[in-house]
């Protein structure tokens, strides 16, 4: 038999790893390893809330850019990296529809973030069809002097307050 002589060459290929950190005020850090150019495969944080607050995105540590969970999921890792929770303050939106109420379908209170907008605001409906007055819009007061517009910027918990006119 005739053998040829043959040679086989390995090499070690390395490929680093590193660690992406996820922390927050009265949380333990989540530690994920992901490989060099290679992305997270872990879903968000869950169970991590806090009172009166929304989670508004993570600020990196590599360039104090903020992300959102989603686009942190495209974004490959080159280092170690560390993702802090950036909070925002929440606000309620209570809604008066005032002598109408017992007739008109309850709206519950909406959060808002603040320094936020609320574009779209509820309009209330009448139980059983029984509209007897028109809605004219949401005011800041009970007076009916200062309207609520989409690009209103709410800075407090507020209650706003239905305007009605006779139906035409």
């Amino acid at each position: 038999k005739n053998r040829a002589a043959s040679t086989i060459s390995l090499y070690l290929r390395y490929v680093p790893k590193f660690t992406v950190t996820f922390q927050s005020e009265d949380y333990e850090p989540i530690l994920e390893t992901v490989d060099y150019m290679g992305y997270l495969t872990e879903t968000a944080p869950s169970g991590w809330t806090r009172e009166g607050y929304t989670l508004t995105g993570w600020l990196a540590s590599d360039n104090q850019t903020a992300y959102s969970f989603g686009e942190l999921l495209t974004r490959p890792v080159t280092s170690n990296i560390t993702y802090t929770a950036q909070w925002q303050e929440e606000l309620t939106i209570s809604f008066d529809t005032g002598p109408y109420s017992e007739l008109l379908y309850p709206i519950d209170a909406i959060k808002v973030a603040y320094g936020g907008r609320q574009a779209l605001l509820p309009t209330p409906g009448w139980k059983n069809n029984s509209a007897a007055m028109a809605f004219d819009g949401w005011y800041l007061d009970s007076g009916f002097t200062q309207p609520v517009t989409p690009d209103y910027v709410f800075y407090e918990n507020i209650t706003l307050y239905a305007k009605w006119s006779p139906k035409e």
